[in-house]
């Protein structure tokens, strides 16, 4: 009788035997089959990761650990260690697609969420004191949180601002040498800012990539006359002066009811200082006048050169306005924002503007809001901001006009918001002497002041 192989009778007693090695006819040398012997299991480490069945194929392949009751005898009752995962070939390519397209989802997932949150942070804030339910104070919640809102421009100032920003990218257009010969008098003073200012000038790194039109106040500057951009009484020059002064009286009394706003406000909470009147932030003359003595400015941006591997440039450096409130418009809605990001101390990250275009503006707190009103239990968000640009939006025309709201020049700095005990107080001082103080960078053509900025 033909002997019974070992490995059959193991078979036989419902143990089947661990194969190792080639099991074919002739085996790996030609000889006759030989069947394989058993031998203690080696420890995971050491054995050969299981094979995938095509080199192709893209889902991992694994051998799944020995059922308990068909273990050999030698390891009943002790656990068997489940096999390492180690794919191979196509399988190992496949999870490093999916890992990278998991890393991509979560990006724009990240992504999505921080544009969310922005219209959150930099809320669209109706300007009608009834949409507000009785004791709420949406304004000043934006200005502790961010230091930045947006408010809706009304139709036919919005339509007036189309027009201005037509007339100003004409007069932009214009060769250098002509535009030059109504630059801004540097010796005229500070409070005498009017005229134009090309790329690089007056202003050092701010203006590094930024070149257009600066009015004071109610002027209009001669670079807007006849003989700039047209001959008739009738032609763009005209047109131009006389958009500008109409489109600023519009946005002069837009800033009046967000000022407004603020007064009701501040006087809810009980901040406002008593004594200071019922004419509110906008009275006629006085350390609240933010209208007559306002500055214009109205900008193009040049591109800017990009780092390698940089995803954006910025081309208006971090920087804090030296003002009371200002007022952002951009020429365009896209891309949203502009570009127009602000840094949020809370999280260390910057917030995207999420709207533009000449129907909203953009309202940010500046450096006289925090010596005014960001005192006692109101504490106001810096609103340090930028624009950073990125590359496929670099080519693109970016045109803004910033309304800077300020006191009168005589005007003494009183604060709005009393201090509380123990908090320092704020010396008396004439705006025109702060103000010379922080435009004294624009006439150095110094750099811009470091700003403390976390990484993103």
């Amino acid at each position: 009788r033909k002997p019974v192989s070992r490995s059959w009778l193991k078979l036989a007693q419902g143990c089947p035997p661990r194969i190792r090695g080639p099991w074919a006819a002739g085996g790996a040398d030609g000889s006759r089959m030989q069947p394989a012997q058993h031998s203690p299991r080696a420890p995971a480490a050491e054995r050969r990761p299981a094979r995938t069945p095509s080199a192709r194929t893209s889902i991992p392949v694994c051998a799944p650990p020995p059922h308990p009751q068909l273990q050999p005898p030698w390891r009943a009752g002790r656990a068997s260690p489940a096999p390492a995962v180690q794919p191979v070939g196509g399988a190992a390519l496949a999870l490093a697609l999916a890992a990278g397209w998991r890393r991509g989802c979560r990006r724009v997932v990240r992504r999505q969420a921080r544009e969310l949150n922005a219209e959150e942070l930099v809320p669209l804030l109706p300007l009608d004191r009834d949409r507000f339910p009785t004791g709420e104070t949406p304004f000043l919640d934006a200005c502790s949180r961010l230091g930045a809102f947006q408010v809706s421009i009304p139709e036919e100032v919005a339509a007036s601002g189309v027009e201005v920003f037509r007339l100003v990218r004409a007069f932009l257009a214009l060769p250098e040498a002509q535009k030059r010969r109504f630059a801004v008098d540097r010796s005229a003073g500070v409070e005498e800012l009017n005229g134009y200012q090309a790329q690089g000038e007056l202003g050092g790194s701010y203006n590094r990539y930024r070149s257009g039109i600066v009015l004071q106040g109610r002027t209009v500057r001669p670079l807007l006359e006849e003989r700039t951009l047209g001959r008739s009484a009738g032609g763009p020059g005209g047109q131009l002066a006389a958009g500008l002064a109409g489109w600023r009286e519009g946005v002069w009394n837009l800033a009046g009811r967000v000022l407004d706003n603020l007064s009701v406000e501040l006087r809810a909470r009980g901040l406002l200082r008593p004594g200071l009147g019922a004419g509110g932030l906008l009275g006629a003359g006085g350390a609240r006048d933010m209208v007559t003595h306002s500055q214009l400015h109205v900008k193009g941006m040049h591109p800017a050169p990009l780092e390698a591997g940089a995803a954006v440039a910025v081309r208006l450096p971090l920087h804090q306005d030296p003002s009371f409130l200002s007022f952002v418009i951009h020429s365009s809605a896209e891309p949203p924002g502009q570009g127009l990001q602000i840094f949020d101390d809370a999280t260390g990250h910057f917030v995207h503007v999420p709207r533009s275009g000449c129907d909203v503006a953009t309202v940010i707190v500046g450096q006289l809001f925090h010596l005014l009103c960001g005192r006692g239990p109101l504490q106001v968000a810096k609103a340090t901001h930028r624009v950073a640009t990125r590359r496929a939006d670099m080519a693109k025309e970016r045109l803004a006009a910033t309304f800077f709201f300020q006191p009168a020049p005589e005007a003494l700095l009183d604060p709005l918001v009393a201090p509380t005990e123990g908090e320092r107080g704020v010396a008396a001082e004439r705006f025109v002497d702060r103000r010379r103080r922080a435009y004294g960078r624009y006439f150095r053509a110094a750099r811009p002041p470091r700003v403390a900025e976390k990484k993103k």
